[in-house]
């Protein structure tokens, strides 16, 4: 499965407001009557995209069978607004999960956005690392080659150890110019 491209534009935000004052339907949870627009709300707000959660359809699902034992043990308007909330929840329930595919699927393809633009930089790193690695190795080769050739014997002057090793000759001077006379002495 290749994801989409691009995704459409989110969803205008859901006016809870406007509905609390259109939907005076009440379930029970936990005890106490808490209005259905409420618990809709509540599980709008603690939904996170892509988290696998479904602590929110679970409040979904017992805010619905609240609704139901509303309906069946009442009767007249109490019974008809609590067959309607459960309507409603019924239809929240059944697009949970259609909601979290879509963020699942969403956040899916940024990861794999993600992970390719990484790569790439992981790849592009690599050929640099790698090629400054092929230069070292050959002044390193250039170096061992020069030292073997100015081996130290009783013939070696100063200046065929500076050449062989050029770091000593930096040194050397750098004690010199300081005035570090005794530094290297026990």
């Amino acid at each position: 499965d290749n994801p989409p491209e691009t995704f459409p534009p989110p969803p205008p935000p859901i006016d809870f407001a406007g509905y609390k004052g259109k939907i005076r339907s009440v379930v029970d949870v936990k005890g106490k009557p808490v209005s259905v627009v409420d618990v809709l709300e509540e599980v709008g707000k603690s939904f996170v995209p892509g988290s696998g959660s479904t602590a929110g359809k679970a409040d979904l699902e017992a805010a619905l069978k609240s609704a139901e034992a509303t309906a069946s043990s009442s009767s007249g308007s109490a019974a008809a607004a609590a067959k309607v909330t459960a309507e409603v929840l019924k239809s929240a329930i059944a697009n949970f999960d259609d909601a979290a595919h879509a963020a699942a699927a969403k956040a899916d393809a940024d990861s794999a956005s993600s992970l390719t633009t990484a790569a790439a930089e992981a790849k592009k790193t690599a050929t640099t690392s790698a090629a400054e690695t092929t230069k070292r190795i050959a002044e390193l080769e250039a170096q061992v080659t020069r030292m073997k050739s100015k081996r130290v014997d009783r013939t070696t002057t100063v200046e065929d150890v500076y050449e062989a090793y050029p770091d000593i000759k930096e040194e050397v001077h750098g004690e010199i110019d300081k005035h570090e006379w005794h530094k290297d002495i026990a």
